[in-house]
């Protein structure tokens, strides 16, 4: 290895290292890699509000493709935290193009091998997003003479915050505590579940929600952190706009 003096600079592009022309490429790749990863961290530790479980009424889930909800779900009917367990979710925009079981009947299967008894059981199969979630869980609620006071709301990580400004919006009646799995960000991605490229994507996509969903009425107004915008937009930059709110 050649070390240069004080009194010499050396650059990664001269002529007189021909591998820097494999090299380099490969370490902006990796930095602009790593850049990504700390900005959609910032997204991330905003929109998980990682809030303390208390007892509650009922656990309410709004469905997904994330069939890990659906465990943890259970898991806090099984460790006592609620006696009912709701599940809300028919074929979303993105469920519609992998499946053709409502998303409630899936968790509903996970949640009774898991040991949750049917009988606890309340099913909404007919909801294509979080407002109708909203809207056709009350609705069923009714049906059963059921009126909420208070509920642990159990969404995907990185919807705990939006979900939250929903029900606020929407369900005010109810004092709402959201929980997700305890999965970190790190370890979030599945290649079966979610990739990396499609997880920053969703992250920039709800924090765009969070700015833009108040002025069409669907959700309360939240202060969003100067640091959270900056990231936001730099992932825009970057390329990460897939699933920004469409004009």
């Amino acid at each position: 290895m050649l070390i240069g003096t004080s009194n010499a600079v050396w650059s990664l592009k001269t002529d007189a290292y021909p591998l820097t022309n494999f090299l380099l490429p490969l370490l902006e790749n990796l930095m602009s890699t790593m850049s990504v990863e700390r900005l959609g961290c910032v997204l991330w530790d905003y929109l998980r509000l990682g809030s303390a479980l208390e007892r509650r009424e009922a656990i309410v889930v709004f469905g997904g493709h994330d069939l890990r909800v659906a465990d943890w779900a259970a898991q806090l009917w099984l460790d006592g935290w609620a006696p009912k367990l709701v599940l809300s979710g028919g074929l979303g925009y993105y469920t519609s193009k992998i499946w053709h079981e409502p998303e409630a009947h899936k968790f509903r299967r996970i949640a009774i091998e898991r040991g949750v008894d049917a009988d606890a059981i309340l099913i909404e199969d007919q909801s294509r997003n979080s407002g109708e979630n909203v809207i056709r869980t009350r609705e069923l609620l009714d049906v059963h003479g059921l009126s909420l006071r208070s509920a642990i709301c159990v969404q995907k990580p990185y919807l705990e915050r939006r979900v939250l400004l929903t029900l606020k919006k929407q369900w005010s009646s109810c004092d709402f505590l959201l929980t997700s799995p305890p999965i970190t960000y790190e370890r979030y991605p599945d290649p079966e579940i979610i990739d990396f490229d499609k997880l920053i994507n969703e992250l920039v996509g709800q924090v765009d929600r969070v700015e833009k969903y108040p002025s069409l009425g669907f959700t309360e107004k939240d202060e969003i952190p100067d640091e959270v915008l900056r990231a936001k937009s730099h992932l825009v930059q970057l390329g990460y706009v897939r699933h920004l709110v469409q004009p």
